[in-house]
């Protein structure tokens, strides 16, 4: 993800020094579109990759707390946990991300 980051921020200097430059061919233009929509591009996945690893801290703190109450033997508290509509709904929704990022990244590197 650090690669990612140096990258896109080359690209933004790059993007500033063509803008800065006085005379800008069709060329040029058109890279600095693409370098553009790269950009764009990289920011959504950044914040879909970040969205799902919030989704997956909070699914593991669900399943410590739950690990913790199983230990304690207070069986039906964890099995509430495990029940609850809200943590359930954003395991379902990380893994979705999760498996959505995976296809994108399959596609990139194909």
């Amino acid at each position: 993800m650090q690669d990612d980051i140096l990258r896109s921020k080359t690209l933004a200097n790059d993007i500033l020094k063509q803008s800065d430059a006085p005379d800008v061919s069709g060329k040029a233009a058109r890279e600095a579109e693409a370098k553009v929509e790269f950009l764009t591009r990289e920011l959504q996945y950044n914040q879909q990759v970040q969205s799902a690893l919030r989704g997956i801290r909070t699914v593991s703190r669900t399943l410590d707390q739950v690990e913790q109450a199983r230990d304690e033997r207070h069986i039906l508290d964890a099995l509430h946990l495990l029940e609850s509509e809200r943590r359930l709904g954003m395991l379902v929704h990380s893994w979705s991300i999760a498996d959505h990022l995976q296809t994108v990244q399959d596609r990139g590197t194909s």
